[in-house]
């Protein structure tokens, strides 16, 4: 069965991601540019009607991988690794990955060895 893998990470970290899969053998996936948004709250902004407020919007890479079952794990395992910063457990706003299954899947092109 195919799944689909997406990951938003944060920028900086997508040279070490596409270079650690292809390590493992993975040499094709969808790249998009996204925004990101995140509520939070902080002590150091002015204040209006009393409560400090941040509404920023994020700059990061969404990674789409539409790949064999099997070979889920690794690849997840891949991206923890290379878009993790600040140590082994990670921060707040590194990324998020999630897995889907994928019912239907057809190529555009038809290869062939045939030259034309």
């Amino acid at each position: 069965m195919l799944k689909k893998i997406e990951a938003i990470v944060r920028i900086e970290r997508m040279p070490h991601i596409k270079e650690r899969l292809e390590e493992i053998g993975i040499y094709g996936f969808a790249l998009s540019n996204i925004q990101t948004w995140r509520y939070e709250t902080t002590p150091t902004l002015p204040r209006f009607k009393g409560k400090p407020d941040i509404y920023d919007l994020v700059d990061k890479k969404k990674i789409d991988i539409i790949i064999s079952e099997d070979l889920v794990d690794s690849i997840i395992d891949a991206i923890k690794e290379q878009a993790r910063t600040g140590g082994t457990n990670g921060q707040i706003g590194d990324g998020i990955i999630a897995v889907s299954s994928v019912e239907q899947f057809s190529s555009v092109a038809t290869l062939s060895n045939q030259s034309h």
